[in-house]
């Protein structure tokens, strides 16, 4: 089952506690896959996975008026439906759940080879990120009456080579995504808990590109892998009744998986044959938020709106994390044997933003001034050492 719990404390600075109702659902699924070895240089990976998924009560589900565009708002409220425990809500299946995916690599030479895929994927699961609240809310919540399950296709083209006898090896991808049927919240939406959230969210498309590039050394002393990724994901919701309730008046914009550089290190050095040392240094361009262009009054609480959506990230992520692993020599007669991990997690005590919030500036006084800061979160701020003993026996 699927459960959700919000907190949050209204104007009166009491504690309220809503509980949400419990959502039941099973995903069956199979897939077929086979590969074929045209010949010593080409091999064909094909295969077919279905899936389906249904949604279940013991649950109310509210009934809307039906609109043109399918969007339900607060207003349009008919009445209400109570689903026994089992008792079927909303199902997805037949030709919709069918999944191909293609999969063709060549070699080229002994050393290099060239591969090309395509897929279909269905997630029927949305992961719902509000970056326009005034609190970071995220949600999970199942396909069901008025969430359809997103579909994405990807094509994808690679190449990779071995150098050195096989101690190097270099790899180049780059793939393109369409994805449909997701759904992001509306603008001005303040979620608090809500049963019917599908009155905060509107549907669209999405696309992502990007190059991926992985440098990997993988024979002697010191071993490890260097990767850079460039991407992009954005969104598009233009399905509302008229332009002004489109996001962004209908525009591709940020999603809030869109982080363009990503940027990793990892390295490893066997010293003796019981001790070695590891580092792993990770850097990703900071994750979109929406910052408020305005702001309005409603019974002495400040809201900050804005038309656009994702306008601004927050700073860029890095960290390093570093470590030492000790073997203990194993001794005749003993059928175990012991090691010792001592590290530390973001050495440099990055302070790294794990959200953004607004709040009204208050002046040396105490008294609003009139403007709205944004202030960042952050966890984990600090160098955090850690201390391991592992048994294997």
């Amino acid at each position: 089952p699927f459960s959700t719990t919000f907190d949050y404390i209204d104007s009166n600075l009491t504690d309220i506690n809503i509980e949400l109702q419990n959502e039941y659902a099973v995903e069956p699924a199979f897939y077929i896959e086979d590969n074929w070895k045209v010949n010593n240089r080409l091999t064909i990976r094909g295969g077919v996975r279905y899936s389906s998924f249904y949604n279940f009560g013991e649950r109310d589900v509210i009934n809307y008026t039906p609109t043109a565009n399918g969007t339900v708002r607060n207003d349009l409220i008919v009445d209400t439906t109570s689903y026994a425990s089992g008792e079927l809500i909303e199902g997805y299946d037949g030709l919709q759940g069918i999944e191909p995916r293609l999969g063709i690599n060549f070699k080229t030479t002994e050393n290099s080879a060239i591969k090309a895929s395509y897929n279909r994927t269905r997630q029927y699961i949305h992961l719902i990120s509000n970056t326009t609240s005034s609190l970071p809310i995220d949600t999970w919540r199942p396909a069901g009456r008025f969430i359809k399950p997103g579909t994405a296709d990807q094509v994808a083209l690679g190449w990779n080579r071995n150098f050195a006898n096989g101690e190097w090896q270099l790899s180049v991808e780059t793939y393109y995504k369409t994805l449909r049927d997701l759904v992001d919240f509306k603008n001005g939406a303040q979620p608090t808990g809500v049963d019917n959230i599908e009155v905060d969210l509107m549907t669209g498309r999405g696309r992502s590109y990007g190059i991926e590039m992985q440098l990997d050394k993988k024979i002697g002393a010191l071993t490890g892998w260097i990767a850079y990724t460039y991407s992009r994901s954005e969104l598009q919701v233009d399905l509302g009744a008229t332009p002004e309730e489109w996001i962004k008046l209908g525009e591709w914009y940020r999603a809030a998986q869109d982080k363009p550089h990503d940027i990793a290190i990892v390295a490893a050095y066997a010293w003796k044959p019981n001790i070695s040392f590891s580092g792993s240094f990770i850097y990703q361009t900071g994750k979109p938020y929406t910052y408020p262009e305005a702001r309005s009054e409603f019974e002495g609480i400040i809201y900050p709106f804005a038309l656009s959506r994702n306008n601004s990230r927050t700073p860029a992520y890095h960290r390093l994390d570093l470590s030492m692993d000790v073997k203990i020599p194993n001794k005749k007669n003993r059928d175990w044997e012991g090691s010792w991990n001592f590290g530390v997690y973001n050495a440099y005590a990055r302070k790294n933003a794990f959200s953004i919030f607004f709040e009204e500036e208050l002046d040396d006084n105490g008294d609003p001034t009139g403007q709205t800061k944004a202030t960042q979160l952050s966890i984990f701020a600090t160098a955090i050492p850690t201390i391991t003993y592992t048994l294997d026996f």
